[in-house]
């Protein structure tokens, strides 16, 4: 409603001469937007808390990359000829407008369909090599439909691979050990960003200060995810102080 009621605020400066706009025209638009919104984000291996604040868990489609570029040149391109057809007096201006959301429909459908085929190749593929795989993520990569990045959990870490077609390719890297049990991670693990980021990361794992790019005297914590990428890390500094919900005998507020 405070959306809505904002839009009708700046629809009343900048209205010249045209129709008014009607707030609850605009209190179903703005409800579209916020509803739309969160579901592309369920679309995509970030993913999204539905039901907050009743519960934190986070839910993954893994059917889109996180920025979609077939997404939005398709709605661009939707909104551009649209406006195109009704400056020029169409009989029907939004019918390329209402193609561009049907077509952008149908993608992320055939996507979903492609997403979870692969999940299914993907675990056969790693059964016929003798692994029992619990949770994975077969999640898309950019520009390209049809392959997909795989993530699977190992009993100490994670191994990477790539699926095409059929076919599930070896990346050629050693699995990426958690290292959760180690001294140094343990310690980040009881500060406050080592217990909150856990709660975010889908594949976390840790690495000591000075390696794989991380700044020295600190634990860096990462999402197998966005490997090797680091822009999604946190780094906790050697000395930065435990969590009071991580001492025994102190409680933190509520």
């Amino acid at each position: 409603s405070v959306l809505a009621a904002v839009m009708l605020g700046v629809d009343r400066l900048l209205r010249r001469g045209q129709e008014p706009a009607r707030f609850p025209n605009l209190l179903l638009l703005s409800a579209l937007g916020v509803w739309s919104h969160l579901l592309l984000d369920l679309m995509n291996v970030y993913g999204v808390r539905l039901l907050m604040p009743f519960s934190d868990r986070w839910s993954y489609g893994d059917t889109l990359f996180i920025v979609d570029p077939w997404v939005w040149l398709a709605l661009a391109a939707g909104i551009v000829l649209a406006r195109h057809a009704q400056r020029r007096g169409a009989a029907a201006p939004f019918d390329m407008a209402r193609l561009a959301l049907a077509g952008v429909t149908a993608y992320i459908v055939a996507m979903g369909v492609l997403g979870a085929f692969g999940r299914r190749i993907v675990r056969q593929r790693l059964r016929q090599q003798g692994f029992e795989i619990a949770r994975l993520m077969v999640a898309p990569v950019p520009i390209n439909p049809l392959p997909r990045d795989v993530v699977f959990v190992l009993p100490d870490g994670y191994a990477t691979a790539r699926l095409s077609g059929l076919t599930l390719f070896w990346n050629g890297e050693e699995p990426r050990r958690r290292r959760s049990a180690e001294p140094f991670a343990r310690r980040a693990a009881r500060t406050a960003t080592g217990q909150a980021y856990p709660k975010w990361a889908r594949f976390p794992f840790f690495v000591p200060g000075g390696s794989d790019d991380c700044p020295p005297q600190h634990t860096c914590i990462r999402d197998m995810r966005y490997a090797p990428q680091a822009w999604a890390e946190v780094a906790v500094p050697d000395g930065a102080p435990l969590s009071s919900s991580a001492l025994p005998g102190i409680r933190s507020s509520p």
